[in-house]
């Protein structure tokens, strides 16, 4: 075999298992951000709605499980970002750490 394709093979070898690792993770990603982004939407139509009917208790209980829900949502997308496989490739394509309080519908 001559010199050159040995390193050649290497060099393949090594942006292919990169691609796959950047896809995967910008999969992963997507998926955690469209549920947070998902339960952000979720959260402000009923902040609208309590907002409309108030003093109802049966609009705070949705009211509290609809951020309870967006809470978890965000965790889970924070703590999946910060998984030491997930994190460096996230973080080249942008993927940021959303702050609960800083982050509002």
């Amino acid at each position: 075999m001559a010199f050159w394709l040995m390193p050649l093979i290497a060099a393949i070898s090594t942006a292919i298992c990169l691609y796959l690792w950047f896809r995967d993770v910008r999969r992963i990603m997507t998926e955690q951000k469209s549920t947070m982004e998902s339960a952000k939407s979720q959260l402000k139509i009923f902040r609208e709605k309590a907002h409309k009917a108030r003093n109802d208790p049966e609009v705070a209980a949705v009211m509290e499980r609809s951020e309870s829900i967006y809470r978890q949502a965000v965790d889970n997308y924070n703590r999946t970002l910060h998984k030491p496989w997930v994190y460096p490739p996230a973080a080249l394509m942008g993927f940021r750490t959303i702050r609960e309080g800083g982050e509002k519908p």
